[in-house]
């Protein structure tokens, strides 16, 4: 099991742990430092893995729309609290920038008026 890229129980036992030899030029690189381990690529390309991994909103469940009444559930789906409240766009992940109206879930249309986008 893995966690924050570490294996779950890994602690340093010194502080050379973090530390490897490049060989490429025998400098010692500090692996937590990310533009350390990239400069001592030397030219060397990176193989990338596609991503296999989805990431959804935990406030929302990924719909973009949650209760008004309560902000941090989703207005839809399994944890949604179904109390009769209107849908409210995501302040997690749903912003809308200016002028712009918030993304909408499928089935539901934005209705403008004088005052602009309602939810």
């Amino acid at each position: 099991m893995v966690s924050e890229g570490k294996p779950v129980g890994w602690r340093s036992q010194s502080e050379m742990d973090h530390y490897i030899r490049c060989p490429q030029c025998g400098a010692l690189v500090d692996m937590r430092d990310l533009g350390e381990v990239l400069n001592h690529l030397h030219g060397q390309e990176i193989d990338e893995e596609p991503a296999t991994m989805s990431v959804t909103c935990a406030t929302c469940d990924g719909t973009g729309w949650v209760c008004e009444n309560h902000p941090d559930r989703p207005w839809e789906g399994p944890r949604a609290r179904g109390c009769g409240g209107a849908g409210a766009p995501c302040p997690a992940c749903n912003i809308p920038a200016d002028s712009e109206t918030p993304r909408i879930l499928e089935g539901y249309r934005v209705e403008l008026d004088k005052d602009g986008w309602r939810h």
